[in-house]
């Protein structure tokens, strides 16, 4: 997921916390562009939360209102 501003530390280890249940494997990771959006120059100042979700779009959903709620670094 792209997001305009970086997690705080302690943001993305309530995200973990909270959607345990909803993660498949690692933990969620917070970073810049991935690979594969390499030739999207447009998109790689954002910064990305990654992981692999289950299949519960009624998670997903309680997720990214969890995320748009979170604490971000300050510029």
């Amino acid at each position: 997921i792209r997001i305009h501003k970086a997690l705080t530390p302690a943001a993305l280890e309530k995200l973990n916390a909270d959607f345990a249940n909803f993660i498949i494997g690692v933990p969620i990771v917070q970073g810049p562009a991935l690979r594969e959006e390499a030739d999207d120059a447009h998109l790689a100042h954002f910064h990305r939360i990654v992981f692999v979700p289950k299949k519960n779009f009624g998670a997903l959903r309680h997720f990214i209102d969890a995320l748009n709620a979170s604490e971000t670094v300050p510029e």
